[in-house]
């Protein structure tokens, strides 16, 4: 028998080992099959920093078809490959052309790979790093009659390159001031390695601080970096200049001028004008918002210095208050200033429906043999009171019975297990407390109140009823620290029934049996939660695209179908989820106070374009530090969104995306990311950079 079966699996892994992997490729076609090596060879006395290497691989690890460990080693069975190269059929149906889509993957090819692109990339990343002058080269190691090929790299790395010398901008006017005032706080130092990633947030960091001193027009764009590297070997004398063809608004800080806000309900009606602490309100009746309340949101005052921080508190205020469908904050265009000094700022806030209702059901089995089915049914008020209170009601039930398995000893019971419960909850957007505490409350709070009452039937053993209820904060005290206070809690657990066997159990058990004696049970929580990004910035590129290739004419049957479904399918819009956030300020700016606000404001601002371009719009997100994600697709309204999965990046998803959608749809990438752009077009995909 065992001499059968070792036989029979001989014969399956000597029929496998025969499958070809190659079969359909073209003539000039070479299967890409992994990297086998990526070597760094630094000059004497030179180290690479690790972040550096880091990021310089990434470029270089593309990952093969079927890949174990990426991209060095691939898994002995490549059933995408095999059902690509034995399981095609023109006919689009049938078993075995839904068998087809199904399992079969396209072979990555070293022609989409492009090694010789992926070293030029490489190098720019070394250079962003200051290794100046390094090399990068690849080699094809070819096996299978020259079918497929792994690449080899080698990276030579040179001394890196210092500053010696640092200057800063030369501006007349009140500029000169806040410039000279900023020197302080540096993030570029003499002597520090040249690093690309530091001169970009140099210039960001600049620009941000100017516009909160009211220069609400300057961008980081507007200055550029002049370097000297003649003075000294491998030194850099760095200055830092304001462009000659900065726009003069540009220069100029400008205060807070007309300030109107415009509510507008879901079904029109007539609208009412008042004035609310110098900001002209218009309103539709009724109006769902108090008036307090909305003063509270409002951080820009006519008279004040324009500043960045007061627009996003604002604007990220509005939106908390989860009342709202859409919230958009416009100031005075360029071409109405006319040589003012003043910004009129125009608030349009849409009401959402206050009402929601979700049901969700599930189904439950367990090792003593119980089944059975489980119902929730929540229905939410988001406005309760006028101030995006949020009163949530929610109705579970679940019922269980136990079959007659082996572990229950064959029998099914006739005793049910079951249980019901009812739980309100009201959130208020802030903190009840005095105004003494909060009035130097930078970040938003929230209250939270909560009541419910469970009933929990155990068949044979007890009947049971708790009762509960709690009071607490929610509050931040800077970007990266969250704490959540219950104050207190109180619960009530009240036996209804027992049984013979239960109380016994309980007699035998005296510690068991004290916790489910009628008694009150208080309890205080607290819980302090710090979340903070690390790693890398991403750097941008400023290697030119290359032109794309020339197709080779196939008149096969295949290359006509596939043609033809290009040209006729619709158009895709990828985005990368945080490249984007962390690359508009406005974004960054509101995710440093909630990435949740920042997410959802990308995903509403994409909604509105994919209603004006109809194209089809996936939002990536990087989850690949998430420890056991699975990834997930979600729709949200006429978008896609897409969470990786564990050690997954969005590069690599967009990447692999690109590579799949690019053969039959026009495709265009939202990124800055340097060596993505690069790939992307490689891949025949259009890059749309994250400032555009």
């Amino acid at each position: 028998m065992r001499v059968r079966n070792s036989c029979i699996l001989l014969c399956a892994a000597l029929l496998a080992a025969a499958c070809s992997t190659t079969r359909r490729l073209g003539t000039d076609e070479v299967l890409y099959t992994g990297v086998r090596k990526i070597r760094i060879e630094p000059d004497s006395g030179v180290v690479l920093s690790a972040a550096a290497e880091s990021a310089v691989k990434e470029p270089l690890s593309v990952a093969p078809n079927n890949p174990l460990y990426s991209p060095y080693l691939r898994t002995p069975l490549p059933i995408g490959l095999w059902v690509y190269n034995y399981l095609y059929t023109p006919k689009e149906k049938g078993f075995k052309y839904w068998l087809y889509k199904r399992l079969a993957k396209q072979p990555v090819l070293i022609s989409k790979v492009q090694p010789g692109l992926r070293t030029k990339v490489a190098e720019q990343v070394l250079e962003n790093y200051g290794y100046f002058g390094s090399q990068a080269e690849d080699s094809l190691l070819y096996r299978k009659h020259g079918r497929k090929a792994k690449v080899y790299y080698t990276l030579r790395i040179a001394p890196p390159w210092y500053y010696s010398n640092i200057s800063y901008p030369q501006a007349g006017g009140g500029l000169q001031p806040l410039i000279d005032s900023m020197r302080a706080t540096s993030l570029l130092r003499v002597g520090a390695q040249y690093n690309m990633d530091s001169l970009t947030l140099e210039r960001k960091r600049i620009s941000q601080l100017l516009r909160n001193r009211g220069y609400y027009y300057f961008r980081p764009e507007y200055m550029e970096y002049l370097a000297d590297t003649t003075v000294e070997r491998r030194r850099v004398d760095l200055r830092l200049n304001l462009k000659p063809n900065v726009p003069e608004v540009a220069l100029k800080p400008y205060r807070v001028g007309d300030i109107t806000v415009r509510l507008t309900n879901i079904k029109p009606g007539p609208a009412d004008t008042f004035r609310l602490r110098d900001v002209r309100v218009i309103a539709q009746r009724p109006m769902k918002i108090r008036p307090k309340i909305l003063s509270r949101t409002l951080s820009l005052e006519p008279g004040q210095l324009f500043t960045v921080d007061a627009q996003n508190r604002t604007q990220t205020a509005l939106n908390k208050l989860g009342i709202f469908r859409s919230v958009n904050l416009g100031v005075t265009p360029l071409d109405s200033l006319r040589g003012a000094d003043t910004l009129d700022v125009v608030i349009d806030a849409q009401f959402d429906y206050p009402l929601e209702a979700a049901l969700e059901t599930d189904v439950t089995s367990k090792s003593n043999s119980f089944i059975g089915p489980g119902i929730t049914f929540k229905v939410s008020n988001n406005n309760l009171f006028r101030g995006g209170e949020v009163l949530a009601v929610k109705l579970n039930g679940s019922y269980e019975w136990q079959t007659g398995n082996k572990n229950s000893g064959g029998r099914s019971s006739r005793l049910n297990s079951y249980e019901l419960g009812l739980n309100a909850n009201l959130d208020i957007p802030r903190l009840l407390l005095p105004r003494s505490m909060t009035r130097r409350q930078k970040y938003p709070g929230s209250t939270s109140f909560q009541l419910g009452v469970d009933l929990m039937n155990r068949p044979s053993f007890f009947r049971l009823i708790a009762f509960s209820g709690s009071a607490g904060y929610n509050f931040q005290t800077s970007p990266y620290s969250r704490h959540s206070l219950t104050v207190f809690k109180l619960t009530y657990n009240k036996l209804l029934h027992t049984t013979d066997s239960f109380d016994r159990t309980m007699d035998e058990n005296p510690a068991i049996a004290m916790s489910f004696r009628n008694q009150f049970v208080p309890s205080i929580n607290y819980t302090y939660t710090f979340e903070r990004t690390y790693g890398a910035v991403k750097r941008e590129s400023f290697l030119p695209p290359k032109a794309p290739k020339r197709p080779v004419a196939d008149n096969s049957e295949e290359k006509r179908r596939e043609l033809k479904q290009a040209f006729s399918g619709e158009d895709y819009l990828l985005v990368d989820g945080y490249n984007i956030i962390f690359a508009w300020d406005e974004l960054k700016k509101l995710a440093a106070e909630h990435l949740d606000a920042a997410r959802k404001k990308l995903c509403d601002l994409l909604c509105n374009y994919q209603g004006y371009r109809k194209c089809r719009v996936i939002l990536v997100f990087d989850a690949y530090k998430v420890k056991g994600g699975l990834g997930s697709v979600e729709k949200y309204h006429n978008i896609t969104i897409v969470y990786t999965k564990e050690a997954e990046t969005a590069d690599a998803y967009i990447e692999r995306a690109t590579y799949e959608i690019g053969r039959q749809h026009r495709v265009r990438v939202a990124t800055s990311d340097g060596p993505e752009q690069i790939i992307i077009l490689g891949h025949g995909a259009l890059r749309l950079s994250a400032s555009a």
